[in-house]
């Protein structure tokens, strides 16, 4: 859970605005986000700021922060979605940003997480936006479809990214393995170093676009992507929930002037069940501020987002955190869509349970 931080007297006179933490002792909030050249880590520490009001700020109606009383919000780094999801349920952090479908087969001890038991502290308080699969390969690669890999030097992204989840599960719909490639398993910046120096033919990547060490791999060196569609992406995207067809935009790296098809999945902004609803409330009340909207959305951002409730208020990957749901019933975001979890996956893989790879022996 939260916990209580000393910072030092003056917290009795913190500026009253109605939070659920007005007047107590401050709080930390541990935020899992991601590697620092992905896009979780300066989305997360943008929320951890909009999030935080410590004491003695001024108050949000005059230029101040607009988050809650007394809550000191810190972005942590980590690699990824399957980390985040992992030290969530642990308690090692108190809030993490995670794909979709990493959080739903660790609710569900589908997919990767089949046999283990479910993730039961996992709750939402919003999806923020979709994330995409970039297979990256040199422009002047002879590869065209990943399933020419085989047998090649490709980065399938660290152990607990996300990153590494996806890689995998988009090799076996192609009918590969990872024994089937000469797979290395490095963050996407040392991924997009070894990509420039010839040391690998291609690096799996997944995040929101456009990504800023895909940006800068691509001013660097003329890179590609190799596309995810025909029938392996159909299968994908109809096995397997929270798993949309998706495109990587024309022009949005330099020198990709023609748009790549792929899949996506929704990033959501976790936090563990048994923190306190009053305090949930108010997260979820000072993510949706204009003031924080504004800011995540600024045009000047690397990967600028535009949050809309209905990405959020459609079916979920893991339930409403009480305190989240209470928000969007005051603010009348739930008239007319009444969030429902998705069902469990039948036994034996039926629909929307395609198998994934469990995380296996790296020799």
């Amino acid at each position: 859970m939260a916990t209580v931080v000393a910072i030092g007297a003056g917290v009795a006179g913190a500026q009253q605005t109605g939070n659920a933490n007005a007047g107590n002792e401050p709080l930390g909030l541990r935020i899992g986000t991601g590697t620092t050249s992905g896009t979780y880590f300066p989305l997360g520490s943008l929320i951890a700021n909009a999030l935080s009001r410590p004491p003695g700020a001024r108050p949000c109606d005059r230029g101040g922060s607009c988050g809650v009383d007394n809550l000191l919000a810190v972005a942590q780094a980590t690699d990824g979605s399957v980390e985040n999801v992992d030290r969530l349920q642990k308690g090692d952090l108190d809030a993490a940003l995670a794909q979709a479908n990493v959080a739903y087969w660790a609710r569900t001890s589908s997919g990767p997480y089949g046999g283990k038991p479910p993730a039961d502290q996992l709750s939402l308080i919003a999806s923020l936006y979709t994330e995409t699969v970039h297979v990256v390969v040199r422009e002047d690669s002879p590869l065209k479809s990943v399933s020419e890999l085989k047998g090649k030097r490709v980065s399938l992204g660290p152990d607990g990214s996300g990153t590494l989840t996806d890689a995998r599960n988009v090799l076996a719909a192609y009918g590969l393995g990872e024994k089937s490639l000469k797979p290395v398993y490095e963050r996407p910046a040392r991924s997009g170093d070894m990509l420039a120096d010839g040391e690998i033919d291609a690096m799996f990547v997944t995040g929101g676009d456009p990504m800023p060490v895909l940006v800068d791999l691509a001013r660097a060196l003329d890179i590609r992507f190799l596309p995810l569609n025909g029938t392996p992406a159909e299968d994908m995207v109809e096995r397997q929930p929270f798993l949309t067809h998706a495109e990587i935009p024309a022009d949005i790296y330099p020198g990709v002037d023609e748009g790549t098809s792929t899949v996506g999945m929704g990033a959501l902004l976790l936090i563990r069940k048994d923190e306190p609803e009053d305090l949930v409330f108010e997260i979820t009340r000072a993510l949706w501020n204009p003031a924080t909207l504004a800011v995540l959305a600024d045009p000047r951002r690397p990967t600028p987002i535009t949050l809309d409730p209905t990405n959020t208020l459609t079916t979920l990957a893991v339930p409403l955190h009480p305190g989240a749901r209470r928000y969007y019933e005051e603010a009348h975001l739930l008239e007319g869509a009444q969030p429902e979890l998705a069902a469990p996956p039948a036994a034996g893989g039926a629909p929307g349970a395609a198998p994934v790879p469990a995380p296996a022996p790296r020799s």
